[in-house]
């Protein structure tokens, strides 16, 4: 367990120590995080241990031990999801003689709430995304290739949701993400290739939503990042004229699903962004064409990107896009035991500055900031600013940060958020 020093960087205590065992990787959960382990290779055993741990060896206990369909040597951890106060989570099954199979489960921290919802064959990637407090997830099913799924957190509730290429290749879902309260992904189908579809959370309105390149050839690639721009907008990689590439955005609506920005120069290996980063209202990114993988910007206008770290009772925030002549809706969380909090807006610190219990503040403190009150119900808060519609304030960048005063003394700080003012 690591805190992000040396000497904060020590063996975890708690977990009985086992002669060449291995552990799959941990998956969070609020604080806390769930370590599936130990195993050993030359000793499988047919169960899972599962350990519920804070960092401390105080905080680290036996969550639940779950039976394996196989005599397991070890087991990685292929993905994982929040989702409400439940964590979803993938576990490969190794067992002897190459045998493998993939698990679904899920927990919420108890011993009751960690259930085992699912076996798969380990077949390509198990993409996740959330919609109405349900997992929607790809999986292979036997006859009907690798289709949608769904899960309400139930053995009952977990099942086969749509078979979007009927037969037995699948259509692959991809790359979940969620916007004006649907649920959009990426699938494959013999006479449209890969295009982007989307649901509201009925098997009716699960369908095709926009062809990126109409026809039987791909719209994108099945690898392609959705990359967050702000809170309206998911940036891509997709198809241009002639099999050309360039950058397009979907706010959720048919007519904000379009390509901007001129052609990307074409390459060998160009198909998709290459580390993409979104910071300062600006997309970084690299781009392979003649002169091998090059960087490239592309700028969006107004944007709200939570960042960093929190500490203590890990107050949040969260913001939309700060759109000139148009309201910001902020909003974050706060302990019930201490509800009130101040939201700071001002100039970014040239380096953030680390305070008392592992808490860094974001703000500059020494060129002013703008600072108003909040208060929680039922640990939930939401504030709402009339942005001016001044084209010099296009382009400003502010900080926010809440500062959260604790019962007793002391205080909290919420994750930064990064504001781009703009249009």
């Amino acid at each position: 367990v690591s805190d992000g020093t040396p000497k904060g960087t020590v063996q975890l205590k708690g977990i009985p120590q086992v002669s060449s065992s291995t552990f799959g990787a941990s998956i969070p959960l609020g604080n806390r995080g769930i370590l599936p382990g130990p195993f050993q290779t030359f000793q499988p055993l047919p169960w899972i241990p599962l350990w519920l741990s804070d960092g401390t060896a105080k905080g680290t206990r036996l969550l639940k031990v779950l039976p394996s369909p196989l005599k397991l040597a070890r087991v990685q951890t292929h993905g994982f999801l929040r989702v409400g106060k439940d964590v979803f989570f993938a576990l490969d099954l190794f067992g002897r003689f190459q045998k493998s199979l993939r698990m679904l489960l899920k927990s919420d921290g108890t011993p009751g709430g960690t259930v085992a919802l699912g076996l798969f064959p380990r077949e390509g990637f198990m993409s996740m995304g959330t919609l109405q407090g349900k997992l929607y997830f790809s999986a292979v099913h036997p006859s009907k290739g690798n289709e949608l799924w769904v899960s309400d957190g139930t053995l009952s509730g977990t099942k086969l949701f749509k078979d979007l290429n009927p037969g037995a290749k699948g259509s692959e879902p991809s790359a979940f993400f969620s916007l004006r309260g649907r649920l959009f992904f990426g699938a494959t189908t013999p006479s449209k290739g890969r295009e982007l579809y989307v649901s509201d959370g009925t098997v009716a309105g699960t369908k095709l939503f926009f062809e990126v390149y109409p026809g039987p050839l791909d719209g994108f690639d099945q690898e392609a990042h959705f990359v967050r721009i702000g809170s309206r907008r998911r940036a891509f990689i997709g198809a241009g004229p002639k099999r050309t590439k360039r950058i397009w955005v979907t706010d959720g609506t048919l007519q904000g699903t379009k390509p901007v920005g001129v052609n990307l120069p074409a390459g060998f290996y160009s198909y998709d962004f290459d580390n993409p980063s979104f910071a300062l209202g600006t997309l970084f990114f690299g781009w392979f064409d003649h002169r091998g993988v090059e960087p490239w910007v592309a700028s969006f206008g107004a944007s709200a990107r939570p960042y960093g770290t929190r500490c203590g009772t890990r107050p949040s925030l969260d913001a939309t896009d700060p759109v000139l002549g148009q309201k910001m809706n902020l909003h974050g969380s706060l302990s019930t035991n201490s509800p009130n909090g101040i939201l700071l807006l001002g100039a970014t610190a040239p380096l953030s500055r680390p305070l008392s219990k592992g808490c860094r503040l974001y703000l500059d403190p020494f060129r002013g900031s703008l600072a108003l009150p909040v208060q929680a119900q039922k640990g939930e808060w939401r504030l709402n600013l009339l942005l001016p519609a001044q084209s010099s304030l296009q382009g400003l960048l502010l900080q926010g940060q809440v500062f959260h005063p604790l019962q007793g003394g002391g205080f909290d700080l919420s994750n930064p958020v990064e504001l781009v003012l703009g249009n």
